[in-house]
């Protein structure tokens, strides 16, 4: 073997070796959970759908809200909640989202989606999915 390719044979290796070496620290760190973390917001429901974009983050909810939060801040910025029409017990938890800086779309398990403009009440756009036959 030639010593060029030897030496480029042990450079792999020690690629490989430092790869692994750093995904077992990492993976001690999230085990023993050593790791910076800080609370930006805090919501009272389980946050299902995440989108980020700039400072800015949409979250998708179970029980159907739709919430921007401005993460300088740590502040709510906007939030939508499910409309009225949708039965009680059938809870449109958000399954989709997207968000680009301006917009926000969603998607819920009832088979609606939104189109918001951040900062407006009403959506741009709600197209709503009638079931099939077979339910």
């Amino acid at each position: 073997m030639s010593l060029l390719a030897q030496r480029m044979d042990e450079a792999r290796e020690r690629e490989r070796a430092d790869g692994v070496a750093s995904l077992l620290a990492a993976a001690g760190n999230w085990r023993s959970g050593n790791c910076a973390q800080r609370t930006l917001a805090e919501l009272d429901d389980w946050v299902r759908r995440v989108k980020r974009f700039g400072d800015v983050v949409a979250c998708g909810t179970f029980s159907g809200d739709t919430v921007l939060i401005d993460l300088a801040a740590g502040e709510v910025h906007s939030s939508w909640e499910p409309y009225d029409e949708v039965e009680e017990d059938e809870r449109p938890e958000i399954t989709c989202i997207d968000w680009d800086g301006e917009h926000v779309s969603s998607g819920d398990s009832s088979g609606v989606a939104f189109f918001r403009r951040a900062g407006q009440e009403q959506p741009v756009l709600r197209v709503a999915h009638s079931k099939s036959p077979s339910d």
